[in-house]
């Protein structure tokens, strides 16, 4: 066995990992899942963008991510845009339950939620919309899935905020944080389909 940690300087940081492995090889493949087949330059441009587009909604440096997805492209993406930001990144097994998930989430302080649409049977925009109430720190959940709906100022589609960040300057390194309301927060609702 080789000895990786010599590898690697100490204090290196996952966004700079990432950005010289893009460097070193952009289209080498660095993620599969189904067909789909992502090289570091795609994954790396998606990455930013989502960066973008989280902070533009006023996700900044020690903010929380939780990530609730199966191992796919989406997860690595948003771990790398997490840590271009700055933001503490918390993995979430979405096996879990609804009370073992509202459990981890809440004591994350998760401000921001990545998670499948839909696995295993489950539906978990529906499964946030009955815990969304428990949750105070959760501002934004961000769909991954095919759905070509939207639910309301909170909930978005992966996809949609990709294509938003693409349009976005890079994310600046000090952004101005969304204020909290102190009034309880709405459900969210039903999809609708776009108009």
């Amino acid at each position: 066995m080789g000895n990786f940690g010599s590898t690697l300087r100490s204090s290196a940081h996952l966004a700079d990992v990432f950005e010289a492995a893009a460097a070193r090889a952009p289209e080498r493949l660095v993620a599969v899942s189904g067909e789909r087949r992502l090289s570091y330059a795609q994954l790396g441009r998606e990455a930013e963008a989502l960066a973008a587009a989280f902070a533009d909604l006023g996700i900044e440096a020690g903010d929380t991510i939780a990530v609730n997805l199966p191992n796919q492209p989406e997860w690595i993406a948003t771990a790398v845009a997490a840590a271009r930001l700055g933001a503490v990144l918390v993995p979430v097994n979405p096996g879990l339950g609804h009370h073992e998930l509202a459990y981890q989430l809440r004591h994350a302080e998760a401000s921001l939620v990545v998670s499948a649409e839909s696995h295993g049977g489950r539906d978990f925009v529906e499964l946030f919309d009955e815990i969304v109430a428990d949750l105070p720190d959760v501002q934004y959940l961000v769909a991954v899935g095919s759905g070509d709906y939207w639910y309301d100022d909170r909930v978005f589609p992966y996809r949609d905020l990709v294509s938003k960040g693409a349009r976005l300057a890079a994310p600046a390194a000090t952004r101005t944080r969304c204020s909290r309301s102190s009034t309880p927060r709405a459900r969210w609702g039903s999809p609708r389909a776009c108009a």
